[in-house]
Formats: C-alpha cells, structure tokens, sequence
C-alpha cells in the first residue's frame, strides 16, 4: 500500500523523467506476474533502456530515488523488497474450520513421483527470487539460491537429497555472467559434485553469451581485478566484460526456466498426478461436510 510520511514532491526535470519510467517498468512487471521487485531489478531494467548509466553513482541514484517515492506516497512500499532480511512470522489458525479449509487447499501429491528425471533449479543470486519461484511453485520443484558461492554444507546437504533420488538428476543454474558466476556453474560445480562420486547434469540456462547477444544486454563494467577467478574468466571468454542476469527481463527469464524444465518433464504423468489431486481433495471435502 501507499503511505505518505513525507512531505514534498519531485522538482527536478530528471527525476520526475526517470520516476515516471521507474512507473512504466514496474506496471510492465505486474502484467509478467512480478508484483515485487528487488532496487537492483529495477536499476538494470532502466540500464538496458539507456535511461541510467550503469556504475555505482548511477545505482545509488536510483536508490534514493525509490526510497523518496515510498516515503512521498508515490509507491507502494509492497512494490519493493530488500532480499538480504527475513521475518519469521508463525503460523497461526482461527479456528478448526480454518484448519481444515487450509489442509484442503494445501494438498498436493508429489507430482513428480513417476517422471523419469528428478529436477532442481539453482540460482546465484537471491535478489532474483520474486522471478524465480513463482515457476518452481507452478511445477513443484525444489530451488536453491545460495546468494553467491556454494558452501560445503549446502553442497554436502545437496548430494545428499540427490543421493535419495534413483532417477537421472538434473540442475538448472542460473546466474551473473562473470568471473564468479561463470566459474560456478562451469568448473566449481561439477569438480564438487565429483568429488563426492555423484552422477549429476548441470545445465547453464542463464546468463548466457547467446542470451546477451540475443537482447543486447547493456554492460560497461569489467571484471574485478581483485577476482581470483577473473584470470579463468579472460581465457574462458577472451573477455574481461561482466553481465547481470539482473539485466534479463523477468518474463524472459521466466520462460527461460520454464523451457527447460519442460523438457525434461513427461507432460502425461505429470497431468494424471493433477487428477489424482483433485479427487482426493474431492473425497476429503465430501468427509468434511459430512462430519459438520
């Protein structure tokens, strides 16, 4: 919702231009089902639009142009989130009633019990996850998003649930186009996975050198020097150039992961898990209403 703490408008010729854009992406977003967006998503979507330059004084601006617009009533404070925070919130019932209807609306079977393939999708970036889930959730998989680097007991807890998994397993990464996110899915991944003598396909879905070309994705930045993977990237590339996957539309990266979980989903077994659902949900409202 809107709430207007402050008092004051934008005066400013550019900052009412570029707020006003900052209105035109974010109602582009709603009609994509990406009610909420991180500031860095909505920075790289005026970076690719050439409205922003992309570098650290431009992000700022940005920043403080978001912030002065929630606390001015001129957006929705709901419209952005801050990823890096978590609220623990417990889970309450009103009554008996409530219980009930809420146990119905939440049964699900496990759809992907008879598929040949078990899939996960993995993602770099935490920031990114308003896009993501909405997928995993329509096709009931499991996501990762580390945030960065894998650590060993996130990977150890993966070989695990793999392990429990007699099927082929697949991972779909996604992350930034740099030194660390490149080596990540490329090298840091599969020699882990080895390590543990565990037979996984990891598939780099994004962001990719075809993607970038494809929607001429904006960058001016390089790789940081400080990077101890950025000397792998130049040779890997032959390029000291780093991408966002931030800079990717939401619905294009959103087809994207669809695309290729579909592909490794047998459409049939899954519908006929659909069907199963519903008549249980069927047979446990018919119980509920005969015991009222």
């Amino acid at each position: 919702m809107k709430e207007r703490i402050r008092t004051g408008n934008f005066r400013d010729k550019k900052r009412i231009f570029i707020f006003e854009k900052v209105k035109e992406i974010l109602e582009e977003l709603k009609e994509q089902e990406v009610n909420v967006v991180t500031v860095r998503q909505i920075f790289y979507q005026l970076v690719s639009r050439n409205l922003i330059k992309n570098n650290p004084s431009g992000y700022n601006y940005i920043q403080r142009l978001l912030v002065s617009a929630r606390y001015r009533g001129e957006l929705d404070w709901d419209n952005i989130t801050d990823e890096s925070s978590y609220v623990g919130i417990p889970t309450y019932f009103n009554d008996i009633n409530h219980l009930i209807r809420s146990a119905s609306n939440s049964y699900k079977l496990n759809r992907w019990k008879e598929q040949e393939n078990y899939v996960e999708v993995w993602c770099e970036k935490m920031a990114l996850s308003s896009v993501v889930n909405p997928i995993i959730k329509k096709w009931q998989l499991i996501s990762f998003i580390p945030g960065g680097r894998v650590s060993a007991s996130d990977i150890y807890k993966a070989v695990e649930r793999l392990r429990a998994i007699n099927k082929k397993c697949v991972i779909l990464y996604i992350g930034d186009h740099d030194p660390s996110g490149l080596n990540i899915v490329l090298t840091d991944l599969p020699k882990r996975f080895k390590e543990f003598n565990i037979d996984v396909k990891i598939k780099h879905i994004a962001l990719t050198m075809e993607q970038i070309k494809k929607y001429n994705l904006p960058t001016d930045q390089i790789s940081k020097q400080k990077d101890t993977n950025r000397k792998w990237f130049i040779e890997h590339t032959g390029s000291d150039k780093c991408w966002e996957l931030d800079a990717l539309k939401p619905n294009i990266l959103k087809n994207v992961i669809e695309k290729n979980i579909l592909k490794y989903l047998d459409k049939n077994k899954y519908n006929k898990m659909l069907e199963q659902e519903q008549i249980d949900i069927n047979k446990f409202k018919i119980i509920y209403e005969d015991e009222k």
